[in-house]
Parts: C-alpha cells; structure tokens; sequence
C-alpha cells in the first residue's frame, strides 16, 4: 500500500467494534470520497468477530496513509481518543463504523470551514435501513427512519454563523440541539485539550458541549452530508447490567452538567440552556434509578472510580427522595387500585359464571323467554 506524502487536510477517524457486517461499507464511503487529501484511523476495539481481517482487506485498495489501531475491549470513548492521538490532519472526522459518509462530505465541509475560517461546521443526515424488518415491521422501521431524520435535520436556510455558546443556546432553545459527534467537523487545534469520558455511554453529550463552550467561529449547515444506518433493535430486554452502566453514565454527565453551571457567571442565556439539558439527565438517571430499586439492584451501582463530588451523589438523592419518590408512590398507589379493580371484576365475572350454572337461572330464562322475545320486537 503505497502513502500518499502529502500532510492530510482532514484525520478520518473511526471506532469499530464487532462491525464485520457493516465496516467495509463504512471504510468505502471514505475511499470513494471527492476530496482526495485525508488520512484514515481505524482503532478496532477489542473485536471478537471478524472486523478485524475485514478492515485489513477493505484498505489494501486504498492509496491513502491509513493507520489501523488494535486495542483491548474499552469502549467508544477510548477508540476514539487513541485515534485523536494518532491523527496529523488540519481537521479531525469521527465517523461511526456501521454508517456512511456522503461521496462529497469532506470536500463540502472543508470548503466551508476553509472559507469562513470556522473551528467547527455543524450538518444534518439522512437514514436508511438494509432490512425493512430492522424496528419490527416495515411501517416501524419507516417510522423510525423518519423519526431519526427528523432529529438529524438542522432545518436552516444556507449558512449560520456564530460562536459555540451562541450555537448552542439556540439549539437547544430551539429544540434541534444534537450532540451526536458524527453531525460535526472539527479543526484539529479546537481539539488539543479535549477528551471523550472513558467508560461511560453517552459521551458525546460532554464533548460537544465542551467543544461548542470554547469555539470562537462556527458554521451550521442543513446539508445532509452522514447517513445513518437503522440497525435491529438489540436491546429490547435490557439487563441489570445495561440499566447500571445507563445510571452510571447519566449520573457522571449531569455531574460534569452541575460543575459547569457553577463556572457559568453573567451570561444567564447560556445558564438556562445548559440547565435545560443538566435537568434532562436528572430525569434520565432518576428514571434508570427507580428500575434498579425496583430489581434490588441498587447495589450495583459504582461511581467511585469517576472523582465525583459527594456533595453531588447527596443532592441526587435529596432531589429523588423528594418529588420523585412522591410521584413514585402515587404511581404505585393507582397500580394497586387497578389491580384491585381489577381482581374484583374476575370475582363478579366467577359469581355470574356460577350463577348461570344454577337450576333457578336455568328455568328464570325459560320464564321470561317470550317476554324477552316480544320486547325485542317491539323495539
């Protein structure tokens, strides 16, 4: 494989993990390009199914540098700052393994952020699915592809610019805030001191943020430029396990969410965005908290190893302890009515099951036959 000598204009990165069905496809969205002038970072995740020997195949066609990481199972965070480590372009792109890139993407964004000198350029997708089965049916996988292009569509006339936190209050006011990193493209020096969270689900939420925080220029674009792959749902039956790692996440994220608010003085239009999304994950944790009391399962959880502030844990629990656990209550309150409504009801249907069954209902029927037959005829 020969490198091109030329620096890379753009670092495509890309975490892969058991993706031997999807990461050839990915890998060619960004060989078939229009821009020519990049370098491509595969960092495979710990992989135990055949991603691997498909990434080693699908890049011996390609003519670009192209560096392949090889690591232990640590997650999306870890993958993609190993491959932050690696990269050299003026612009860093992290692209999903089983998703794809538009043919022109990269040109597009990098004209842009060239032109308007932007530290970052924001876009939309598209989604498709390659089994109309993939959400359960035809209609539900339909539903959902239009549900994620709804979410993936900055709905925007041509170009918008702004500083980040300007971006972001309007976003998020505006509803059409979305912290995925896919939608992004970064100028590689707005990058030199950020880091995704290791270990934890959701991660974008923090980096983003932290990202649009510092930006001084950025763009944002509707054109639509990713396209997101509608994969089976996995995880209908979500584990204890699944449940803790949610909680977990969520709770580290509305920590960091809390601490930010607290640096945040004079600009109350940024405080209240802000405070929106940190009220957003209180819900979420709260919710992923009361299935783990539900499961007895509260000791499970484990926050030790990300440095929170105790004083955050305790305002967690004051908070759920309060309007929380009373919503809660009376949750389970109207539960025990309607199973009481509701075993009453099978009592009365048993009692006239019986009743019909007895000689003296038998022969009232025989009694009142033709009086019930000459009502009707006279309606």
């Amino acid at each position: 494989m020969e490198a091109d000598t030329k620096t890379p204009l753009v670092s495509v990165i890309i975490p892969a993990y058991n993706v031997e069905s999807y990461i050839e496809e990915t890998i060619l969205s960004v060989k078939n390009q229009t821009l020519s002038n990049w370098e491509l970072i595969i960092v495979d995740d710990g992989s135990t199914d055949k991603t691997y020997a498909v990434i080693c195949k699908t890049i011996e066609s390609i003519r670009q540098h192209v560096t392949v990481l090889r690591q232990e199972n640590r997650g999306q965070s870890a993958a993609r700052n190993a491959g932050m480590q690696q990269a050299i372009g003026t612009y860093i792109y992290f692209l999903d393994s089983d998703d794809r890139l538009t043919k022109d993407a990269l040109s597009v964004l990098c004209t842009t952020a060239e032109r308007h000198n932007l530290d970052a350029v924001l876009f939309s997708a598209v989604a498709f699915a390659d089994d109309m089965q993939a959400a359960g049916s035809e209609k539900d996988t339909r539903d959902r592809i239009a549900e994620y292009e709804r979410y993936c569509d900055r709905k925007i006339e041509g170009l918008q610019i702004s500083t980040g936190r300007n971006a972001f209050i309007s976003m998020v006011n505006d509803g059409k805030y979305i912290p995925s990193v896919p939608f992004a493209f970064y100028k590689r020096s707005l990058l030199e001191d950020k880091r995704f969270v290791d270990g934890i689900l959701f991660e974008d939420n923090l980096f983003t943020m932290e990202v649009l925080f510092d930006a001084k220029k950025i763009g944002i674009i509707n054109e639509k430029l990713y396209e997101r792959r509608i994969r089976s749902n996995s995880i209908m039956q979500m584990s204890i396990f699944d449940y803790t790692k949610r909680f977990t996440s969520r709770f580290v994220i509305t920590d960091v969410f809390r601490r930010k608010l607290a640096t945040i003085v004079d600009d109350d239009a940024l405080y209240s965005a802000l405070e929106k999304i940190y009220c957003d994950f209180v819900r979420m944790s709260a919710e992923d908290y009361q299935v783990l009391l539900d499961r007895n399962a509260e000791s499970d959880i484990s926050l030790d190893g990300y440095a929170l502030n105790r004083a955050a844990i305790t305002q967690f629990h004051a908070w759920y302890d309060g309007p929380v656990a009373m919503l809660h209550k009376q949750i389970s309150l109207l539960q025990e009515k309607k199973k009481t409504a509701e075993e009453q009801n099978n009592e009365a249907q048993l009692k006239l099951s019986q009743i019909k069954k007895t000689w003296t209902y038998r022969i009232g029927l025989k009694i009142t036959a033709i009086p019930r037959w000459l009502k009707r005829k006279l309606k």
